[in-house]
This record gives C-alpha cells, structure tokens and sequence, in this order.
C-alpha cells in the first residue's frame, strides 16, 4: 500500500495543470467544513443529556435600565431555557467582564475603564437628536445652502435677547428665531457640547417632550428644535406628513454645506452619515454592547438568531453574545420603541458577521453517543486524509511553480498582516511612523496600511522647513490624480527638513515608505508625553488587525454599492490594493471624514 501510495503521489505531481484545478482555497474549505463537521459531531457526542444553560450576567448604565430590561424579558420568552440576569450599575466593570456569560450594556460616558485589547464592543443602537426647522421658512433654501454652525446655534440657546434669522444667515433680516428645547438632562449635555457652551448658559424655550418640540416646529414657521432620530424615522415608516425639516449642520462652520456634510436628502442619508461618521459626533451617542474577547470567541450550542425565530436548545454555556444576536435582529424592535435609534440593516449585518458567536438554529435531536463516536471516526479520516493531499500540495508547490500563460503576476491584494513592522519605528494612529535620529530629530513618514489603501501617490503637500506642526493636526496630505487625503502629524514640534525628492517622486511612498519615503524631520518640542502613546511591534500589528476590519466594513457598506465594475472585496476577504485608486473624490472625502476621522 506504501508503494502504491508513493507512486499516486508521483502521478499528482506529474500533472500540475489537474491540481491546479483543485486550487487551495476550494481545499482550505473542505478541511474547514469537515473540521467543523467533525467538531460539532464530537460535541453532540459528548454533550450529556439534560445539561442546562448558565445564566447570562448584564449590567448596564442606569439610562439603560428600561430598555435593557425589557429586552432581555422578550429574550428569554422567546428562547426557553435561557435565562438574563439585568442590573443597573455605574462602577467600572474591572476583572467582571472577562468572565463567561458576562455582558455590559453602556453609553459613551460609562465606556471609561473598558480596554479594547481585552474586549469585543459592539454598537446595537444610538441616541441621536437632530435640529429641525418648518419646512415653510421663507429662509429655508439660503438654510439648506449654507447650513447652521454649531457657534450659530449657540446664539440661538444663547441667554438674552432673540435671536434674528440676521445674525444666523448673516442677511440683512430681523425676523426673530424661536428655539425649542426640552428639559431632559441628557439632551442638556448633548446640546452643550455641540455649542461648546455651558448647560448653564443654554436658554431657549422649554417645553416637557421631544413631540411637544415638534408640534411647536410644525405650526411655528420660524422656530427650530431638536426632536430625535426615532421620531423622524418613526415619520416616515407611518408615511404621515413630517411637517419638520432636517436642517443641515455646517460643521466646520464655513458658510456652506460642503459634500461631505450633504447627508440631510432623506432620513436614511443621516441614518447612514451618523454611522460612517459625517454626523457630528456631539449629537449622538452610541449603545455599546461588550464582553470579553475571551468570552466573544465562545459558542455554545444554544445562541438567538437574529431574528429571534430560533429557539435556545438549553445546552452548553451561556457567552452574553446569544443576546447580542438577538439584539440585533428583533431587539431593535424594542431599542425604536424605547427612542432610540435603530441601526441600519446594512450595518446591523456587517455586526453581526463580525460576532464570533455562531447564530442559533431551532433545536436538533440529540445524537446518541453510539452513533456520534463511529461518525465522528470517519469523519476524522476523511479530514487526515485532507491533510495529507494538503500536505503533498504544499511540497509540490515549493519544488515548482505551476504552469501559468504569460509572465508572473504580482499580487493584488494585502492583508492585515502584510503591514511591515520594522524595528525602532513607533505607530501612531493617524497611519504614520516615527523614528528618532541621533540629533534628536524625529523623522516622519506613512505607514503601509494607508498607503496600500490609496494606490500609487501623484503628490504629496507638505509644509514649510520652519512652520510649527501639532500633534493631531493636518501635517501633510497624499493626493492621487487630483484625490486627497490629509493626514494628521503623530508629533508636535517644528519641521526641519521636508523629504524634497518627494516633490518629484511621490510614490516613494509606496515603494520605500520607511527609507526614501520619509517626509518630514521635526524637532519635536513635546517628544516625551507623546512618546508614550505611540505602538510599536505586537500592540501595532494587533490595532492594524482591528484597523483592517473597520476597513472591509467600510468597503462593503460604503464603497460598493458605488460601483459596479471594481471589485474591492476579494475570496477571502482579502483587499484589492489600492482600493481607492478607482473611486472619484466623493469616496475619498467618505473615506476621510469616516474613516480617518480618528
């Protein structure tokens, strides 16, 4: 038999072109079937009868109470067998949270504490107030144009006397603005922030609901307000006559809405620019869902579908993420009803492929172990047996390349690990690198990631030798044939020298991003604080791994529907390289104050 199987294996690696049909990936995917197979086979097997599902530990922030609860009621009515332990709680979660079918729920100002090394978040809904005006202002397209500042809504909140649409629109009108607001402490803290103003400083008529603001804004041509998301989406699923406008809100304050600020067309448009982050910040906040990695990867054989049609069978060990599931699909019922606002289908999607949680089926018969351990047996030989061909694969593979028509071709995509980590360079989020020469100086360049993602680069802006940079800040920008990207410096200091060769070869970048690719020395002036949130080796390549999900998930939500032809999304989930090379400025912009916006 030993001969016989060395003279098979001769036979393979004599016809190259039939293995190839057979390629890796089609083999990658039966030995990841038959081991999943022949994992839940073994598991089946040894799963005693009658075993029972250990609770699932919740807390969350004390404004989530209600919802949570009521949530976790319809959870366990329509999954017998599991059980949802819910408690208010406001301390840091510590070492809780790491345990097993442990689960926070919790808004932006009870996320302190929560390490995302050790951690799996997720969004399920949000908080979002938007200002809204009567549809029938004789100002509305000069609105609609320009937008309204958050330093010009300021003055609307602001104590004293009215405001007029003069002073907003800076026209010549002295027609009086009559701003609504609501009592809700939590609106108070949102509309402070977005005006940069005091909560004591905030004044405007008071009135005791979000409805009662817009029953105001429907019969008032010449007041604003803010009334939530949920209502304005709860508008347009009952088809009934909003009555109230969105009124766009020109963040960098102007005088004009600019593209990527143009999200207010329809409802969903916000919907979508609150999630990829065109939406300002200071108007929303997001539910968070956590648990520990450790837990994340977990499953147990009894989870919630998404949709809530599944039944929990009872068996293997509660990990918090069956409710997560679930809050996903038939939770956001009851999130909407709460005033919250749902999310997106499209992203309730990419979440949920995201969780490492496998969704719950309707509960299957048992299998008794007699019949499960002679199964299990052959599925393991077919499984070694999968190996073995993998095996003779690989050992062709490297004595002789397979035939191909024409010349090799240099892949075209990259992955989270393809990102070079060389020694001595420290990361910053902002996607560039740093490395201290002798003098001092601190040289600055791009890292892989981000230039692998545009293409090849046409140009590059950069400052001055002289001009002062600032941690944060706009220090340079890379531009493809007229599309740019700003990137923001990792270092606050003055710039000595910029990388002239750059100014006739930008794609240095691409090609030696950590030699000739360089752009700026700087004397750094704060090297010693700033120093410590830089990354270097394993803690750079795991924010890089995190980095490329939030990357797939803005391609396919955002890029692909865009486009039909480009491909951006390989088998696999590998990326094209330069992604972004096919798509036209608006992307770009998508792109920047989405992605980038960090």
């Amino acid at each position: 038999m030993f001969v016989i199987g060395i003279a098979n294996i001769e036979v393979m690696m004599n016809y190259g072109t039939i293995l190839k049909i057979w390629n890796m990936k089609n083999l990658a995917v039966l030995i990841c079937s038959l081991a999943l197979f022949a994992g839940e086979a073994f598991a089946g097997a040894m799963l005693p009868e009658g075993s029972s599902s250990e609770a699932i530990q919740v807390r969350c922030s004390p404004d989530l109470f209600p919802v949570v609860k009521e949530c976790a009621d319809a959870f366990m009515l329509e999954n017998e067998g599991m059980i949802v332990s819910v408690e208010a709680y406001e301390a840091e979660l510590g070492e809780w949270i790491g345990k097993p079918g442990h689960i926070a729920f919790l808004t932006k100002s009870y996320m302190k504490g929560v390490d995302p090394r050790t951690t799996k978040v997720s969004v399920i809904g949000r908080e979002v107030y938007v200002p809204v005006m009567n549809p029938g202002n004789r100002y509305r397209d000069e609105i609609m144009k320009q937008g309204i500042s958050p330093v010009e809504f300021a003055s609307l909140y602001a104590p004293g006397e009215s405001t007029t649409w003069g002073s907003v629109l800076h026209n010549n009108s002295n027609v009086p603005v009559t701003a609504y607001r609501i009592s809700d402490p939590s609106f108070n803290s949102y509309l402070s922030d977005f005006t940069n103003s005091g909560e004591a400083s905030i004044q405007g008529t008071i009135l005791g609901s979000c409805e009662d603001v817009v029953d105001k804004v429907k019969s008032e041509l010449n007041a604003v307000g803010f009334c939530t998301l949920t209502q304005l989406l709860e508008m347009e699923r009952t088809k009934s006559s909003p009555g109230v406008l969105m009124i766009p809100v020109d963040l960098n304050n102007n005088g004009k809405v600019d593209h990527f600020e143009e999200i207010y067309g329809s409802v969903d448009e916000l919907a979508r620019g609150v999630w990829i982050g065109k939406y300002s910040g200071t108007l929303y906040s997001r539910i968070f869902a956590v648990t520990s990695l450790e837990a994340s990867a977990a499953t147990g054989t009894g989870t919630a579908t998404a949709t809530g049609t599944g039944t929990a069978t009872g068996t293997g060990t509660a990990t918090g993420m069956e409710l997560v599931s679930w809050m996903l699909g038939r939770g956001q019922e009851l999130i909407a009803a709460n005033g919250y606002a749902p999310l997106m289908e499209r992203e309730r999607d990419v979440i949920l492929a995201n969780l490492d949680a496998a969704p719950v089926t309707a509960s299957e018969p048992d299998i008794a172990p007699n019949l499960a351990s002679p199964l299990l047996l052959v599925i393991l030989a077919l499984l070694a047996g999968a190996i073995i061909v993998y095996l003779v694969l690989r050992v062709f593979n490297s004595r002789e390349p397979l035939p191909e028509q024409g010349s090799m071709v240099k892949s075209t995509t990259f992955v989270a690990e393809s990102s070079e980590v060389p020694g001595g360079y420290f990361f910053d989020r902002s996607h560039t690198w740093t490395f201290m020469e002798k003098d001092g100086r601190i040289r600055v360049g791009l890292d892989c990631f981000l230039q692998k993602i545009t293409g090849a680069i046409t140009k590059v802006d950069m400052k001055s030798p002289g001009e002062k940079v600032k941690k944060g800040e706009t220090v340079f920008a890379i531009i493809q044939n007229g599309k740019r990207l700003e990137v923001k410096s990792p270092v606050t200091g003055i710039v000595r020298e910029q990388n002239g060769k750059l100014l006739t070869n930008a794609s240095l970048i691409n090609t030696e991003p950590f030699a000739k690719g360089w752009v700026y020395l700087v004397e750094p002036t704060n090297w010693r604080e700033e120093f410590t949130a830089y990354m270097t080796g394993q803690k750079y390549r795991d924010w890089i791994r995190y980095e490329f999900i939030r990357l797939k998930d803005f391609l396919a939500e955002v890029l692909q529907p865009k486009s039909e032809h480009a491909v951006v999304l390989q088998d696999g989930g590998e990326v094209q390289e330069g992604v972004l090379k096919n798509f036209g400025p608006e992307v770009w912009e998508d792109f920047q104050s989405g992605f980038l916006k960090n």
